[in-house]
């Protein structure tokens, strides 16, 4: 096949075909012996077949948060070869709760739950082929990150057609963290890229139950919630009270009926 040819010695020698074949095909091999003593001709005639190189497709470095669930299974492409490969990994480099799965017909994907934070690691996967006798390695970093969690957020307070601007602070290791709000009062909206609330609040006073969701980069999330409100009707923002008057319960204290503080 494409640039392979024949040395070898003399008589008993043995001969050798040797090069690099160029292009993948089957070829079919025959080879003539000519021994000019005895005016004798001996042909042998082989298949032979070049496979394409093995080659192994890295998914690019990798980064989960711990005890979120990956997505959707990895996939580790293969191309080349016979086609009747198998995937190893080396040593115990996938990070737990992880494992690979599959077979050469339906491909290899990893798969599962990352179960412990840990640094950048080295995953190392090795692909062997024996039928083309070629084997293929590769490797990339997988990172597993701690879950998102929201400061606390104070009890808030204000009155009927107040602007209004709260800051939501996110710890938020496994990057970009997107914010997302339900049960604010009409008017106030949260960014969902800074986390800050603001808007105007409208005319009617009433008690909120609002809850605060911070959303990594893996679909982790992180809430805060509360729902406290006098039984005067008051105006809260997120989960601090004020009667309808204007005076603020602290903590988890009540106002009474009246609208004072107790």
């Amino acid at each position: 096949p494409g640039t392979t040819s024949a040395t070898g010695g003399t008589n008993s020698s043995q001969y050798k075909l040797r090069g690099t074949p160029p292009v993948p095909g089957t070829y079919r091999v025959t080879v003539t012996l000519n021994d000019s003593t005895v005016k004798r001709t001996t042909t042998v005639a082989f298949t032979w077949t070049v496979y394409p190189k093995l080659v192994a497709a890295s998914p690019r470095n990798q980064a989960s948060t711990v005890n979120q669930a990956l997505a959707a299974p990895l996939p580790v492409p293969v191309t080349g070869g016979s086609g009747a490969y198998t995937m190893t990994v080396t040593g115990n480099s996938l990070p737990a709760g992880l494992s690979l799965v599959g077979d050469s017909t339906a491909g290899y994907t990893i798969t599962g739950t990352p179960t412990v934070v840990a640094g950048a690691k080295t995953v190392t996967l090795q692909v062997s082929d024996p039928l083309s006798n070629q084997t293929a390695t590769v490797s990339f970093s997988w990172t597993v990150y701690a879950r998102p969690a929201i400061n606390q957020v104070t009890d808030q307070t204000t009155g009927t057609q107040r602007p209004a601007n709260l800051q939501v602070v996110a710890t938020c290791a496994n990057s970009p963290c997107s914010y997302s709000a339900t049960g604010l009062p009409p008017g106030l909206s949260i960014d969902p890229i800074s986390g800050v609330i603001s808007g105007t609040t409208g005319t009617t006073t009433g008690s909120y139950s609002a809850r605060v969701t911070a959303t990594d980069a893996a679909g982790a999330s992180a809430g805060r919630e509360d729902e406290r409100a006098d039984a005067a009707g008051c105006e809260v923002e997120s989960d601090e009270r004020a009667d309808a008057a204007g005076c603020e319960a602290e903590s988890d204290e009540r106002a009474d009926a009246a609208g004072c503080e107790v």
